[in-house]
């Protein structure tokens, strides 16, 4: 016959290595191992380690395509200085270099429309082979000086239009502001 031990009957230290009592079949179940627990927690430990491992490198790896796409929102918004800087820090990756190119121009035609003659002139002459750069030049110095002209700072006007010489009508525009000088 067997024997159904009563775990009442038992203390609590003779039991140190075994787990509680079931009572459905009369068994008392055995504890885990410490080296099965030791083993488990490592296992999950190095699964952890390699997991965020594998997602760093995806995530370095990535990090060129995620700046080169926020550079694109950059100018596609409008920010071209900071569209520049984000393109220039991405060096020769896809067309990086185009792209900075481009957003220099963009940037020139944005100040000249605001007026920002001299910084859309250093604009432009950094790319003078891109697009029609070399003709917004001459076309920023004829708006400064015309804009001086018309603030009648004639010498400041003389000077930009000489230099100008046979764009549109800087010859006749030199010859007045010669004329108010001298007047």
């Amino acid at each position: 016959a067997q024997i159904n031990p009563d775990p009442a009957q038992y203390s609590a230290s003779s039991y140190s290595s075994y787990g509680p009592y079931d009572q459905s079949n009369g068994t008392v179940q055995k504890k885990p191992s410490k080296m099965k627990t030791w083993i488990l927690i490592t296992s999950i430990a190095a699964g952890v380690v390699i997991i965020l491992a594998v997602c760093t490198v995806i995530y370095f790896m990535t990090a060129p395509a995620r700046d080169y796409s926020r550079a694109v929102d950059l100018k596609n918004s409008g920010s071209y200085e900071d569209a520049i800087m984000v393109f220039t820090g991405l060096g020769n990756y896809e067309d990086s270099e185009d792209q900075v190119v481009e957003c220099s121009y963009l940037q020139g035609k944005k100040l000249m429309k605001e007026g920002t003659y001299d910084e859309a002139i250093e604009c432009f002459d950094s790319i003078r082979k891109h697009k029609d750069s070399a003709k917004l030049v001459d076309e920023c110095s004829y708006q400064k000086a015309s804009a001086l002209y018309k603030k009648k700072d004639y010498s400041g006007a003389l000077a930009i239009f000489k230099k100008l010489n046979d764009y549109k009508d800087c010859k006749d525009l030199a010859t007045d502001c010669s004329y108010e000088l001298n007047r």
